[in-house]
């Protein structure tokens, strides 16, 4: 499943960085890919995986904004 995730808090090209490696090492995701631009990130996961996406980002000192 392809999801769309909104962040706040990312202010580089780091932090973009700091968020892809936080998303892909939960359980069930198989690819992340950030947008600093736009603040968003493209999550794949596997079928019937059902990773929380904000409290690892919140972890890291980020904030889900919107999962769509």
């Amino acid at each position: 499943m392809k999801m769309k995730l909104t962040i706040d808090g990312m202010h580089c090209q780091k932090c973009a960085d700091h968020v892809q490696k936080a998303l892909e090492s939960l359980e069930g995701v198989t690819s992340a890919r950030v947008n600093l631009e736009h603040r968003t990130a493209w999550v794949e996961t596997e079928a019937g995986s059902a990773p929380d996406f904000a409290s690892a980002l919140d972890d890291e000192g980020y904030q889900l904004v919107a999962e769509e």
